[in-house]
């Protein structure tokens, strides 16, 4: 390939998110005139606040190379747990939130634990977890759902200030630190130095494991804010809570350009990944198609992420 073709393929794949999200938006705005206006935008920022959270705490993990597949379970059972003492012992609301976190941190502890100290692969370690968390919220609920949460616990999902819904003001936020810490904080640096070259930061005299556990720790608290956010807005947990968002969740930062093999990735790609996949799932609803096709273009969708990750890492190296 020459020099010119070089520079636009490399363009095309640092920037893929970005020309398929303004492509598949215009192309959605045209079929239907009413996914231009503001009130199906903020439609689809309130709709990618739970998948986009639980995408932000991923990215601590697949920036180490690793994947945790317990979030979604993580951030269900936090959440029914947390609001279940709030309503049975009467608690402050804020103890109850704090437990969620406390919660997700534990989760992400032990992943981390099992993963780089007992040197269980990330995969079986976290999907183990994930049976073992989404089995006890079944064994807890009993097939029901668990529903009528304190107006208190109910009041960042639902209030507007200025015709603005903090629930998605408290998402960007939560973007804001994390670019903070992946940018301007030593643990961010080295997550990313440790995803890039195990060895190397060995090497650096640096203590790989424990950055590594921060890592699954980090993104254990990003699951139970995930679960808090979420359940805030719908006033419900059920036995499946959030268990569709696990595949879309890696997927976004993956097609924003995190690499699965870690070291690699930005807060904005995923914000843009996040932002794609909640604009396909609200237009294909908006332009009529059936809703069932929702998990097939989802599919779709983390293949393509995939192969341009492939495609990212194979040209990066001969550029």
């Amino acid at each position: 390939m020459n020099k010119t073709t070089n520079k636009v393929l490399y363009y095309t794949l640092t920037n893929f998110v970005w020309i398929t999200l303004i492509g598949i938006y215009v192309a959605m705005g045209i079929l239907s005139p009413f996914f231009f206006t503001f009130e199906n935008f903020e439609n689809i920022l309130v709709h990618m606040v739970g998948l986009g959270t639980l995408s932000l705490g991923l990215m601590f993990v697949l920036m180490l190379g690793e994947i945790d597949l317990s979030v979604t379970s993580n951030a269900a059972l936090g959440a029914f747990l947390g609001v279940y003492i709030i309503k049975t012992y009467n608690i402050p609301v804020l103890l109850g939130i704090l437990f969620i976190l406390l919660f997700g941190a534990g989760i992400g502890t032990l992943n981390g634990l099992l993963v780089r100290y007992l040197g269980v692969p990330s995969l079986i370690a976290t999907i183990s977890m994930d049976y073992i968390l989404r089995g006890s919220l079944l064994s807890l609920l009993k097939g029901t759902s668990y529903s009528g949460f304190p107006d208190e616990y109910l009041w960042l999902g639902s209030v507007s200030l200025f015709g603005i819904r903090l629930v998605y003001v408290a998402y960007f936020l939560l973007a804001f630190i994390t670019y903070f810490i992946f940018n301007y904080t030593k643990i961010g640096k080295r997550i990313c130095l440790v995803g890039g070259d195990r060895n190397a930061a060995l090497m650096g005299g640096l203590n790989e494991r424990r950055i590594a556990l921060t890592g699954f720790i980090l993104c254990g608290i990003f699951s139970g804010i995930a679960g808090f956010l979420l359940s805030s807005r719908m006033n419900v947990v059920t036995p499946i809570f959030m268990q569709a968002y696990l595949l879309p969740a890696i997927a976004a930062p993956v097609i924003g350009g995190v690499s699965l093999f870690g070291g690699v990735g930005e807060v904005k790609g995923t914000l843009a990944g996040v932002f794609l996949l909640q604009t396909i799932s609200t237009g294909l609803i908006v332009i009529g198609v059936s809703a069932y096709l929702l998990q097939t273009v989802q599919g779709i969708m983390i293949a393509i992420a995939i192969c341009i990750d492939a495609l990212r890492r194979k040209f990066y190296r001969t550029y």
